[in-house]
């Protein structure tokens, strides 16, 4: 097996990042076209309702495939280079499209013949104006589902071989859909038309990771042995889609039997809240994340426990780094931040308002995110899933007796609030498992720690500083003149931060910036090297 494609991870996952980023800003301004079109209204929670059941439920399953495909994967491509095995690989592949094609199609086929009771299941406190619009939604996003099993299939194959780029290249296909499906009808169709465009960008995702096998040249074989082998993988696979290390399915759909019980509108309030405070999570997660489980996975292969221990705290401590000064400093300007985003057409001000608190609350729970994701994909690399479902079931059974004891009362607000202070003290606990099962010491945490929270509060101190002096240089309340004032306070924060984190001998912070030098680097000799063979022939 080829280890030289998991060598440069720095640089690997700064370029994947920046493929995120594309993707991110597609959603975002999806996000933004239909804050300013629907506002928080009825239709807006229809179709989050349902995007919730297709996009998030569907891709947290897609999401746990390689998380059991990937380890499997590398398995056999070692076995295949020792010369134990022969086209194990492609054995495995074609049991994988053997089972899991025709489970998408059964599983399309019941969501489109019994969409009524199921959205009735799911959200039985939703008003008859909204249950039918959901129903509708439902209908023109149910391509989704085969689609995302194919790309999830071909995916794991892609991440276990060290071939990253091509499928994540693909993933913005699905946004570009959506953007362009509200632009064409979103006058004449409403919100029916973003989930027709998020269909149609769905098909175009699938249509080019299928590529993949094709330009490998490896054809899915058929063998007795594979098929016994995914078949005892997707019983792991559906707890894990059930009960990840967050909650899995149940978790989301616990949050919306509690939300759709709120007044209209709440419940897209929470998801504006969400989605934009969880912004530079999914940025960074989808460049680090990517390689970082393949990475691992190759080291548990291999038993080499010493770099996957190496491994494992450099990726919380570059992770942390990011998004703890950021996350605290969105949560600093919330209130102006959800107005540039979202404070024009139907978005009024009790929404802004709302999303605004729900941000603020939203924040601890999305900086114990990295610690979760981190952790569990080092149970998920040593083929261990077990203690992540476990966790995954702590977690939903304490936030559901934490929403049923709050929501009524104190609403969405009370809802994030809780979800916050569990996810803080989970952390702890998934550390300690971690420790305890795999053996591995985050005592040099500790210093990390002592180093990054003050460059934080510095960072928060200029943030405030620099958006209170952009104030009063620049007097207005437009998006634009909000959108300079916080650009002031962001260039402000991030100069506090730089040089705290200097003077507190965050030594993570120059061995960031040395990757991204590094890289930029071997790029300019890349193109050199090529300029120069251009001339010469």
């Amino acid at each position: 097996m080829a280890r030289a494609p998991f060598r440069n991870l720095g640089a690997l996952s700064i370029l994947l990042t920046l493929v995120t980023v594309v993707t991110k800003l597609l959603g975002f301004i999806r996000e933004i076209l239909v804050s300013a079109w629907f506002g928080a209204s009825y239709q807006t929670d229809a179709f989050y309702l349902v995007f919730s059941i297709l996009l998030v439920a569907m891709g947290s399953a897609a999401a746990q495939l390689p998380r059991i495909f990937v380890p499997e994967y590398q398995r056999r491509q070692l076995a295949e280079v020792q010369g134990e095995e022969e086209q194990s690989s492609s054995a495995y592949l074609g049991a994988s499209i053997l089972i899991y094609l025709p489970a998408a199609l059964l599983l399309t086929i019941g969501f489109g013949l019994f969409t009524d009771p199921l959205i009735s299941w799911v959200a039985p406190k939703l008003p008859t104006e909204t249950h039918l619009l959901s129903v509708q939604l439902m209908h023109a996003m149910l391509p989704i589902i085969p689609c995302t099993a194919i790309i999830a299939v071909l995916s794991s194959l892609a991440h276990a071989r060290g071939h990253l780029i091509l499928v994540q290249i693909a993933t913005p296909l699905l946004n570009i859909g959506g953007v362009i499906g509200l632009l064409l009808l979103g006058r004449s169709k409403g919100v029916e038309s973003l989930a027709l465009g998020l269909s149609v960008g769905s098909i175009l995702q699938c249509l080019t990771v299928a590529i993949y096998p094709f330009r490998e040249r490896l054809l899915p074989k058929l063998r007795p042995e594979a098929v016994e082998t995914v078949l005892k993988g997707s019983g792991v696979l559906l707890l894990l889609w059930l009960l990840n290390y967050s909650g899995g399915f149940l978790m989301v759909l616990s949050e919306r039997y509690f939300a759709t019980g709120l007044p209209p509108g709440h419940l897209s309030c929470m998801g504006y809240a969400i989605r934009l405070a969880s912004l530079p999570n999914q940025v960074l997660f989808g460049g680090l994340l990517v390689v970082l489980l393949p990475a691992l996975s190759s080291k548990a292969v291999h038993q080499d426990r010493e770099e996957l221990e190496r491994l494992t705290l450099r990726a919380l401590k570059m992770l942390l780094l990011l998004v703890l000064p950021v996350l605290a400093g969105m949560a600093l300007l919330a209130n102006p931040l959800v107005q540039v985003t979202f404070g024009r057409g139907a978005f009024g001000s009790d929404a802004a308002q709302l999303t605004g608190l729900l941000l603020i609350a939203y924040v601890p729970s999305l900086i114990t995110e990295v610690i979760r994701l981190v952790i569990a994909t080092v149970f998920f690399a040593n083929s261990r899933p077990g203690p992540a479902i476990a966790y995954g079931l702590i977690r939903v059974t304490t936030v559901n007796l934490a929403y049923a004891l709050t929501w009524e009362e104190h609403g969405a607000l009370g809802m994030a609030v809780c979800l916050s202070a569990i996810d803080m003290l989970g952390a702890g606990l998934f550390l300690t498992m971690a420790h305890q099962m795999l053996g591995l010491r985050f005592s040099s945490l500790l210093p990390f720690f002592t180093r990054l929270l003050p460059a934080s509060l510095m960072a928060l101190l200029g943030a405030q500083l620099g958006f209170s002096s952009a104030q009063w240089l620049l007097e207005g309340d437009s998006n634009l003149i909000l959108s300079l004032q916080l650009l002031l306070a962001t260039l402000s924060g991030g100069g506090a931060f730089y040089w705290a984190a200097r003077l507190s001998g965050l030594k993570e912070l120059d061995e960031l910036i040395e990757t991204i030098k590094s890289m930029l680097r071997r790029r300019l000799r890349h193109k050199q090297t090529s300029a120069g063979k251009d001339q010469n022939s």
